[in-house]
């Protein structure tokens, strides 16, 4: 049973990632065809921008409460959690994907397989509105906290 179990939780939640991430494409899809079609395209990242915002507010909001854990603490853990994996996935796809080159070049015979790309974030809504999120659920954390840091 503890075997299925070690098994079945990082499935699941590896599946609920993977749904979120599809329901989030075809959400902007639609809104993009739809309601968002009409403005312009510094409008369309604003509201993008502002709905991860929400968004994460949202699941990190319901992760206090499902936990009973303080609100202050869960948005300030939850923003550094979220901007670790909106900075560190890509960055360890772009490392893995430069040691598969290098591997590959190393082992056919020095045939030449592309450049060693370098990982650069690219700040469209999602990575912008996750790091104005951890930007100021840090900052608040800290002015909460200073007379902590100060003793």
């Amino acid at each position: 049973m503890s075997l299925l179990l070690e098994f079945l939780v990082p499935l699941i939640f590896v599946c609920c990632i993977f749904f979120l991430a599809f329901a989030w494409d075809k959400t902007e899809q639609f809104l993009n065809t739809t309601i968002l079609k009409r403005l312009s395209e510094k409008w369309r990242k604003v509201i993008l921008t502002a709905m991860t915002i929400f968004f994460e507010l949202l699941v990190i909001w319901r992760f206090s409460v499902f936990f009973k854990v303080s609100a202050l603490e869960s948005l300030v853990m939850g923003s550094i959690l979220l901007l670790c994996c909106i900075w560190l996935i890509p960055y360890f796809v772009t490392i893995q994907r430069n040691n598969t080159k290098i591997f590959d070049k190393y082992h056919s015979g020095g045939v030449d397989l592309g450049s060693v790309a370098v990982f650069r974030l690219s700040l469209n809504p999602p990575v912008l509105g996750t790091i104005i999120l951890s930007t100021v659920s840090i900052g608040v954390g800290i002015f909460y906290y200073l007379p902590y840091f100060l003793q």
